[in-house]
């Protein structure tokens, strides 16, 4: 089969995932050894490669994930030609795009410190690589995990930037929008064309030629354009996590705005009840789509994003300032970076130590039920004129949800298999059984927080313990007698 190369998402234990384009024109992954450029023609013999179902109800899903990037299968190849490099324009600048992001980061890696060069990363391209497990879980605990992939924040603050030093010359107000646009879309660029960052970047072009006509742009009409425009010619975005929050938390953003100016609170009041404002419109726009996803509520995102939001901002003018500086002045400060990024880095793992984020019932359906009503509340009071009694009806009303079914998981139970019985209760809920190991102690599951049931991870092997009653390397699950499997517990350790 021919294949054209259009890039790559990671690697894996079978080699790198290059993400090819059939004739037929539809996506799919190639497994290759060696790492190949966007626009290479690929002649290989294949074996399409099954497509893993998660483990459990609450494990990562891979094909849904691969279907929200346009992905409909994979392949495992015998051997890979190369048959055409591809010259064409776009294939010599998504090859330059990351020609320059390997050179940021190795730049970074200047630095000295893998916190401080995976943050410095994070903040500049979105690539989280650098960050660690625990970091990552800290940034998302704290629910500021989104300043560390580029979106709607980092792209208008490069626009700013540009239309701020053209303004310092001088420059007419349409012109100063329409010169921000290039230098807009080569940071999307070297960002990698990310959903939320493509969102962006086609906002504020639309918003430059709105300007340059003398046309007032309107932001909930700028976000509508640019969603058909997304889906239109991707219509897979549409299924993209990353996508959908970003669209919701804008939409939220641009209303709570609106309603903002209707308040007409003057002076440091009305600029920190706006900044208070944001991060709560955004949560409950998000809530439908990301409680389910997640699992959990940061319980300090209303104070960790009050924070975070002034420091971003001098975090990436210090990255910009870093790249401008020649490599005999890296030397001199890397000290002074590794204290700054190192030290953000320590105090956000700090601040998700001192609160860990709440963990949410495990019924997807009645979480994402609570988060819609959230949600519905929450535009209500947005957009009608008395809508605060409906906001905080949805709010009691979403809480009793979550606490029902909360209440109903932390209570015990148990299930007879045979001889047995596998007894589950506590929350997170935990499964014992009655039957002593090798050293006297009854068999124990511990259960993961929902956060670490999100795995990468294929279903492991299954061990049977008697007809009814299977365990693998994470879960543990029960046999009904008319056949249907009930999950019982997963466990990031072996089971005991």
């Amino acid at each position: 089969m021919q294949f054209r190369v259009k890039g790559e998402i990671g690697s894996a234990p079978d080699g790198i995932r290059t993400v090819v384009r059939s004739w037929e024109g539809s996506q799919a992954v190639l497994f290759t050894a060696e790492q190949h450029n966007p626009g290479e023609l690929l002649l290989s013999r294949v074996v399409q490669a099954s497509m893993p179902a998660p483990a459990t109800d609450w494990s990562f899903d891979q094909v849904e994930w691969l279907e929200s990037q346009g992905i409909r299968a994979q392949f495992i190849p015998d051997w890979v030609m190369v048959v055409d490099t591809g010259n064409g324009t776009f294939e010599r600048l998504h090859r330059r795009l990351r020609q320059y992001q390997s050179s940021l980061g190795r730049r970074f890696a200047r630095v000295g410190d893998t916190k401080a060069e995976g943050l410095m990363m994070a903040l500049a391209t979105g690539n989280k690589n650098g960050l660690s497990w625990k970091e990552k879980k800290a940034f998302s605990g704290l629910g500021i995990a989104h300043l560390t992939a580029v979106s709607g924040f980092h792209v208008g603050l490069v626009g700013a930037l540009v239309m701020l030093v053209l303004k310092l010359f001088g420059a007419a107000q349409g012109l100063r929008g329409l010169a921000a646009i290039p230098v807009v879309w080569l940071f999307v660029g070297v960002c990698g064309f990310s959903g939320s960052a493509v969102r962006a970047g086609l906002m504020l072009t639309l918003a430059a030629f709105a300007s340059y006509f003398h046309r007032r742009p309107d932001g909930l009409t700028l976000l509508s354009s640019a969603g058909c425009a997304m889906v239109a010619l991707a219509p897979h975005l549409a299924a993209n996590l990353g996508v959908r929050m970003s669209f919701l938390a804008t939409a939220g953003i641009l209303l709570w705005v609106r309603r903002w100016r209707r308040i007409h609170v003057k002076g440091w009041r009305g600029k920190g009840l706006l900044a208070l404002g944001i991060p709560v419109v955004a949560t409950a726009f998000t809530a439908p789509v990301a409680w389910p996803a997640f699992g959990q509520f940061p319980a300090l995102f209303l104070p960790a994003n009050t924070l975070a939001t002034p420091i971003t901002p001098v975090l990436m003018g210090l990255i910009f300032i870093w790249t401008l500086m020649p490599e005999p002045a890296l030397h001199l400060l890397a000290p002074t970076y590794v204290c700054i990024f190192r030290g953000a880095v320590s105090a956000v793992e700090c601040g998700a130590v001192f609160a860990p984020p709440l963990l949410l019932p495990l019924d997807q359906g009645l979480v994402r039920m609570a988060g819609l009503t959230l949600c519905i509340g929450t535009l209500w009071a947005l957009t009608a004129r008395k809508g605060m009694w409906v906001f905080l009806g949805s709010v009691l009303f979403c809480l009793g949800l979550l606490r029902f079914q909360q209440a109903r998981e932390m209570e015990s139970r148990c299930i007879q298999v045979r001889e047995d019985w596998v007894c589950i209760g506590g929350h997170p809920p935990e499964a014992f059984t009655s039957r002593p190991a090798s050293s006297g102690r009854p068999l124990k599951w511990e259960t993961r927080s929902f956060l670490e049931r999100v795995s990468h991870e294929a279903p492991a092997e299954v061990t049977w313990c008697g007809d009814g009653l299977a365990s693998g390397r994470y879960h543990l699950r029960y046999r009904h007698p008319d056949g249907a499997w009930q999950h019982v517990s997963s466990s990031r350790s072996h089971c005991e």
